[in-house]
């Protein structure tokens, strides 16, 4: 993968696939557009095959071309816990966004993040609880 301003470029292999690849990409922060230009997608055609000589070693067709929305932020991803207040109720939270255009590469390693976090609040759950039901049964 490689990064620039106004792109991304990356080679994807499809997993179980007939050596289908995915492309990509550009980077248009603020955009709201998903309609995808010829001009990006020779940009992307160029930039991956200096990335990955492999394609040009043999023709290829371009099955489809498609502009994604990818929701990112300032600072990077966000993967932490958060205690809010609902209602007067104490409300645990998991946050789990902002992998920009990164999102299939660190898609995975994001939720075993997020899963971990949800592991250890709810490990304190049932310690806190098990422990409030013990003084309860104190005699």
């Amino acid at each position: 993968m490689r990064h620039g301003k106004d792109y991304f470029t990356h080679v994807i292999p499809r997993p179980m696939s007939d050596g289908t690849v995915i492309l990509g990409g550009s980077r248009h922060p603020a955009n709201s557009d998903t309609n995808s230009y010829s001009d990006e997608t020779e940009s992307i055609l160029a930039r991956t095959r200096q990335l990955c000589k492999e394609l040009d070693q043999q023709p290829f067709e371009v099955l489809g071309t498609f502009a994604g929305l990818r929701p990112s932020r300032q600072g990077g991803p966000r993967i932490e816990r958060e205690e809010i207040i609902v209602n007067d109720v104490k409300r645990l939270l998991i946050h789990n966004y902002g992998a920009d255009g990164t999102g299939f590469q660190a898609g995975y390693g994001m939720a075993t993040d997020a899963a971990n976090k949800a592991q250890e609040m709810l490990s304190e759950i049932l310690t806190t609880t098990s422990s409030n039901i013990g003084d309860h049964m104190k005699v």
